[in-house]
């Protein structure tokens, strides 16, 4: 992770300390004078910042205490969705899912009445269930697409083909296959 320092300059033996799980100290004691660095153990999964703190102590005869503040910046937003492209059965009920990796706040567009979403909006990751609420018996595949936004990002599409199932088709390319031993 990023780091970075601060001087403590005493005579004194001190300690540093933190209770969030997410910096580490080094060091986090010494006696007399020493550069600190602070480094952060993860990246900071939300879009806005972080903040924490690093108390230092020192004590001769009486208690000498001082903060650090530390922030960290917050993460890009981000809408990756997947698969972009689904197929889904011929039959009502027939269904899918679309997997959202986010960070953020995000809307699903469905413009068509033929298909339903599990969801129409989240918050981080999420999964969407699409359905067929009706047969496609058109003679042709139907063609939809869901588009998912957030604010500030590009619109992520995933585009969906309810198979035609008005000719049925099942065929097997061989009668036998051989495997060896």
């Amino acid at each position: 992770g990023s780091s970075s320092s601060f001087n403590v300059t005493t005579n004194f033996n001190w300690t540093a300390v933190t209770n969030d799980p997410w910096i580490s100290i080094n060091p986090a004691s010494n006696n007399g004078s020493s550069t600190v660095t602070v480094t952060a153990n993860s990246d900071n999964p939300f879009n806005v910042e972080r903040t924490t703190y690093v108390a230092i102590d020192a004590i001769s005869g009486a208690l000498y205490q001082d903060t650090v503040y530390v922030i960290q910046e917050g993460s890009q937003k981000s809408l990756p969705v997947s698969p972009t492209n689904i197929n889904i059965g011929f039959t009502s009920g027939s269904n899918d899912q679309i997997n959202i990796t986010s960070n953020t706040n995000w809307n699903v567009t469905n413009p068509v009445n033929r298909l339903s979403v599990s969801q129409s909006n989240g918050v981080n990751d999420g999964v969407i269930i699409v359905t067929a609420l009706s047969d496609n018996l058109s003679g042709a595949n139907r063609t939809a697409s869901l588009t998912f936004s957030s604010t500030g990002l590009i619109d992520q599409t995933v585009y969906i083909t309810q198979i035609d199932g008005s000719t049925p088709t099942f065929e097997v390319s061989v009668d036998t296959v051989f495997v060896d031993n």
